[in-house]
């Protein structure tokens, strides 16, 4: 059959080199491990010197003095377990809330529960050097729950 004019047949494209990502995200893989593992195996550096703050004849232990109630330094006893946290968090509100009498029954608690400490004997030493007004108990408010 003659058709009497010449078909255009289009040959296929010449195929695409195949993509070759798969090797650059294997190759940036292993290098983030490598690298992970160099940083979290790296030796810690040895600390450095620093001068004494104390002298050798003086107890590491010494007491703030409280000169009013924003003076007062309630730094965190060692803590190994949620419940001690919990009742420090409370010794830490009554502080907030003023209520001075209140921070050291809990803090009297918490020192029969769970000893005392450096910290605690500082918050304790703090409470006492407070003015008579200052510690006596204040009338409860009503917290409302919701």
């Amino acid at each position: 059959v003659d058709v009497g004019y010449a078909a255009l047949v289009g040959l296929p494209a010449a195929p695409r080199p195949p993509i070759v990502w798969q090797r650059w995200a294997l190759i940036a893989a292993t290098l983030a491990v490598v690298i992970a593992l160099v940083i979290t195996r790296r030796a810690p550096s040895p600390p450095t010197a620093s001068p004494p703050t104390a002298s050798r004849n003086q107890s590491p232990f010494t007491v703030p003095a409280a000169q009013t109630p924003t003076t007062i330094n309630a730094a965190r006893p060692p803590i190994e377990d949620e419940r001690a946290a919990n009742d420090w968090a409370e010794i830490v509100e009554s502080l907030h809330d003023h209520d001075f009498s209140e921070a050291r029954e809990r803090l009297d608690e918490f020192e029969s529960r769970y000893g005392q400490s450096n910290e605690t004997r500082s918050l304790a030493s703090q409470l006492d050097q407070l003015p008579v007004e200052e510690r006596e108990p204040r009338r409860k408010k009503h917290k409302w729950k919701r």
